[in-house]
């Protein structure tokens, strides 16, 4: 796929599986979050998955209001040089 999707909106959007899995800093730290949520649609991306600890969307507008799906892993904060293991229990 040469043609991936991209929007003003989301510099920071970069595609790690073309046309299929896209990574990018949390939603609504550059140009605001309705403004990215509405990016994020544009290019046809419809879930989201987020490795912080407290949702998005927090304070800002439920996702489902933009028909965006989101799933959360919650990884625990760690330090830089912190090698520690993480272990989820089956889901």
């Amino acid at each position: 796929m040469t043609n991936l999707p991209t929007h003003p909106d989301l510099p920071d959007l970069t595609w790690v599986i073309p046309g299929e899995l896209a990574a990018m800093g949390r939603p609504g730290s550059i140009v605001g979050f309705e403004q990215e949520m509405k990016a994020l649609l544009a290019v046809g991306i419809r879930r989201i998955i987020s490795l912080t600890e407290r949702p998005i969307g927090v304070g800002m507008g439920p996702l489902t209001d933009f028909q965006i799906y989101h799933s959360r892993g919650g990884l625990p904060r760690a330090e830089p040089g912190d090698n520690r293991t993480f272990h989820y229990p089956d889901r």
